[in-house]
């Protein structure tokens, strides 16, 4: 078969994360750790919960904890990498909510179709939800897979 197919994570090995304490947070965990592959896997989602990892030190969890780190997430494509983390904020998270109320809806594609086909903009008000730098249908494919999730 010439399309290939969207390869599976097997196993974790281990994730060392430098630069957020003043020591690598090493995690091992299923339960510290989360990913999801995009199609043929051009592009994964890594989530990290460092508190979650069993053993992990207070020390490590107490820094996080001053810079409002709960969350580490890693967006990797061919071409881009980024990451983001996310604080202890007792509102849910929505990862394609352009218009900041807290749902994936009809305002959100609206807000999405505005910058479609946008390709030299930084957050591209928003609707660049990959981080890629441009409005393509990977960002419409992220906001349908949120879309008027609970």
């Amino acid at each position: 078969m010439a399309g290939g197919y969207t390869a599976p994570l097997s196993r974790w090995v281990e994730t060392v994360i430098e630069g957020y304490t003043s020591e690598p947070i090493v995690l091992h965990s299923w339960y510290s750790q989360t990913y999801q592959p995009e199609h043929h896997n051009f592009s994964e989602h890594f989530l990290y919960e460092p508190r979650l990892e069993p053993g992990i030190s207070q020390q490590i969890q107490d820094e996080l904890g001053a810079q409002d780190i709960r969350l580490i997430q890693l967006y990797m494509t061919y071409d881009v990498n980024t990451v983001t983390t996310y604080g202890f904020e007792d509102k849910p998270f929505y990862p394609a909510d352009i218009d900041g109320d807290e749902d994936t809806d009809f305002a959100d594609y609206a807000m999405l179709a505005e910058r479609w086909q946008d390709i030299v903009c930084d957050e591209c008000g928003g609707a660049d939800l990959t981080g890629d730098g441009r409005v393509t249908g990977e960002d419409l494919g992220e906001l349908a897979y949120h879309w008027l999730a609970p």
